[in-house]
């Protein structure tokens, strides 16, 4: 199994980002998250940069413990071995950091 999140924040430059990313790291320390890339500036949308992280355990439990830092704002898709999430921003509305504007979360199997 794996847990996958993806995340695009606010974010300027690779200085930025290198904050940011030191930011997210300690917002989700509990579940070691592990980078699966340096985080890059998104070509649609030039504003955001995007971060993508393994975290363990890969489990239903560790998803659902990620998934409420954000009380509101979650879409919840499930499929024959997967539960995928996708969280958007608005007003009012935060998840780990003040900077993230959306977010994929994904249990695989």
């Amino acid at each position: 199994m794996n847990l996958f999140l993806r995340v695009f924040a606010d974010c300027q430059t690779t200085e930025d980002a290198a904050s940011l990313q030191s930011q997210l790291l300690a917002a989700l320390g509990q579940w070691r998250p592990r980078p699966r890339a340096e985080p890059q500036q998104y070509w649609k949308m030039p504003q955001y940069f995007e971060f993508t992280y393994n975290l363990v355990p890969p489990s239903q439990e560790a998803l659902e413990a990620i998934h409420s830092q954000a009380q509101t704002g979650w879409h919840d898709t499930h499929s024959l071995g997967e539960h995928s999430c996708v969280w958007n921003r608005t007003p009012g509305t935060q998840f780990l950091v003040p900077a993230v504007a959306w977010a994929e979360l994904a249990l695989h199997q």
